[in-house]
């Protein structure tokens, strides 16, 4: 939990500095590849940040979970 509430606080501070979707996406990108099983977990965090660019980056995080999951059931050997 201490881990994701300093991602917030690494999100907040990126925001407060101007950074663009883009540049926090690609931040969120790590921790989406280190730690999948915490994505739930922090988008409930991050939709307490007050800012339009939250809506986007949780957005562009789900459709990144999705396009994932696609991979691997399209890898999954075929039971035919």
């Amino acid at each position: 939990m201490e881990a994701l509430q300093s991602f917030i606080e690494q999100i907040k501070a990126a925001i407060s500095d101007g950074k663009s979707d883009e540049e926090i996406f690609q931040f969120l990108h790590q921790i989406l590849e280190e730690d999948p099983h915490s994505i739930g977990r922090l988008a409930e965090l991050m939709v307490t940040l007050p800012d339009r660019k939250i809506g986007r980056l949780l957005q562009r995080m789900f459709e990144r979970t999705q396009d994932k999951k696609f991979e691997k059931s399209s890898n999954a050997p075929s039971t035919d």
